[in-house]
């Protein structure tokens, strides 16, 4: 009796299987990706909630900052001061590092935060440039902290 050779007609091979989906997820890659490029106020969008949340974390910093040396930093000192130890005065006895790395202090744009002391001294702002990079514009994304009145 004589065996026959396997009916290759009736299957896919399993290299050809392997190219139908290598093709079908690659051009679903593409089509995402081709959305993306095309949107990208989404981006934008989730940059600036990114924003926010920096902003947050600034604040709070700044806040610790304030409790070890018992003033906020200048609008000249900045923000670098919570990366290091300020050499413009009013230099702080009691200084803690508050942040660990420069680049926390840039928005996810490239551009630094933008650091002003109120006039009272006791208040401040932290901002963004937003996507344009430039300041006093729509896309400017603002935090301002204002300290707590007394009340008697």
């Amino acid at each position: 009796m004589k065996s026959s050779a396997p009916d290759k007609s009736r299957f896919f091979s399993w290299k050809t299987l392997i190219l139908v989906w290598a093709t079908f997820l690659g051009g679903g890659a593409l089509l995402v990706g081709a959305n993306m490029v095309q949107t990208p106020g989404v981006i934008n969008a989730g940059r600036s909630g990114s924003v926010r949340a920096h902003l947050s974390a600034l604040n709070t910093a700044l806040l610790l900052y304030k409790m070890k040396s018992g003033q906020l930093p200048t609008t000249e000192q900045g923000l670098a001061v919570l990366v290091e130890k300020p050499v413009l005065e009013p230099v702080p006895q009691s200084w803690a590092q508050q942040l660990t790395g420069f680049d926390v202090l840039k928005d996810p744009w490239g551009n630094e935060y933008v650091y002003s002391l109120g006039p009272n001294e006791d208040g401040f702002q932290i901002h963004s440039l937003g996507p344009d990079g430039l300041d006093q514009t729509d896309d400017d994304i603002t935090h301002t902290h204002e300290a707590p009145t007394s009340s008697m």
